[in-house]
């Protein structure tokens, strides 16, 4: 009987208000009223940290280094960078086993419990993952993606001698 409006906070990167758009239109066609706020990324990262939000959307680099469990922090109960205050036993028992196992299956195994968990509890929604593509000919040197980063632009690209 009360009607249910949140406010979704966005930034312009990679869609971002597009996507938050997106699910506002969908929350509408089942009677949620959502207002979207478009900040810049500084903005909505201290909302983020202070709990400033309903609901809210962002890139997030998820395995810098190959292995997620820094990323899967964001949703572990006793974490400081759980800003949404998620809480599950059976995840966090499972996260704090996998600080310690050194097993690569077993470590796979235990991170796709953990994804199944987030994923079953709607904790988050993943909107997609974004193909990149980077160009060079022979006149430049060190033009090199890595799989796991979008910061291309370095001092590493030369003009080749």
């Amino acid at each position: 009987g009360k009607n249910i409006e949140l406010n979704f906070l966005t930034y312009d990167s990679r869609n971002l208000p597009d996507f938050a758009e997106g699910v506002s239109s969908q929350l509408e066609k089942i009677g949620i009223k959502v207002n979207v706020k478009k900040t810049d990324a500084d903005t909505e990262w201290n909302m983020l940290v202070a709990g400033e939000y309903d609901l809210l959307n962002t890139n997030w680099m998820t395995v810098q280094d190959g292995d997620p469990y820094g990323y899967l922090d964001n949703w572990y109960g006793k974490s400081n960078a759980n800003y949404c205050g998620y809480k599950n036993d059976e995840y966090d028992k499972i996260y704090e086993a996998l600080s310690t196992e050194m097993n690569e299956e077993k470590r796979k195994d235990m991170i796709e419990k953990l994804q199944q968990i987030l994923i079953d509890d709607a904790a988050v929604m993943i909107h997609g993952y974004y193909n990149s593509n980077m160009s060079s000919n022979k006149s430049v040197t060190g033009a090199n993606i890595s799989v796991a980063d979008y910061y291309w632009i370095t001092t590493a690209i030369k003009p080749a001698k």
